[in-house]
């Protein structure tokens, strides 16, 4: 299977090492040498190759945490948000205290419209310390998408306290309380 563009490309790569007389790292370094050529491909937004490549890498090194991370990535650009659920629930296995972890598995599921774990996943980010911006507009979004209004203003509220006269948070905010009021004013008109 030595000819695919894949084994072609790794072959050069290494050829470019033993060209400049680094045979001794590729000797010692596969799997530095295959993390640098899949974050190569990264850059140049070839998930595909990324997949392929780091599935290697993942191979030599089982519990690297980052090769994960990267995978799920490039899973999701894909929209194999299966697979790419799959790697964050790997590497939480490895460090479920890491809260960046659970921030990624919040978007991989809110991607994949799976709004109420996305909203756990936040939450448990949140938890474990990750209080940004990011992480209450993204958890606002969540909660409005499910339906949520009155937990998404306060998710949002939370980001706006953070980051006060942020247009696009201020915009939201008008946004929800818009949606909030048609809502009641449809309660009111049902009554009557």
């Amino acid at each position: 299977m030595k000819n695919s563009t894949l084994d072609k490309i790794i072959e050069k790569f290494f050829t470019i090492e033993i060209e400049n007389k680094s045979i001794n790292i590729y000797m010692k370094g596969e799997l530095f040498n295959l993390f640098n050529l899949g974050s190569f491909f990264c850059k140049c937004e070839e998930h595909q190759q990324v997949i392929n490549i780091f599935k290697k890498t993942l191979k030599i090194d089982k519990k690297n945490i980052d090769i994960m991370v990267t995978l799920s990535d490039a899973y999701a650009y894909l929209n194999n948000f299966k697979k790419s659920i799959s790697f964050c629930k790997k590497a939480l296995k490895l460090d479920p205290s890491k809260r960046e972890l659970w921030e990624l598995l919040g978007d991989t599921y809110n991607e994949a419209k799976e709004y109420k774990k996305a909203i756990k996943a936040y939450k448990k980010a949140i938890k474990l310390g990750l209080k940004t911006v990011h992480i209450w507009y993204k958890l606002g979004s969540s909660y409005e998408e499910k339906g949520d209004l009155d937990l998404s203003y306060r998710s949002y509220l939370r980001a706006l306290w953070l980051k006060p006269r942020d247009p696009i948070i201020l915009f939201t905010l008008r946004r929800i309380n818009n949606k909030k009021i048609e809502l009641l004013k449809r309660k009111r008109q049902k009554k009557w």
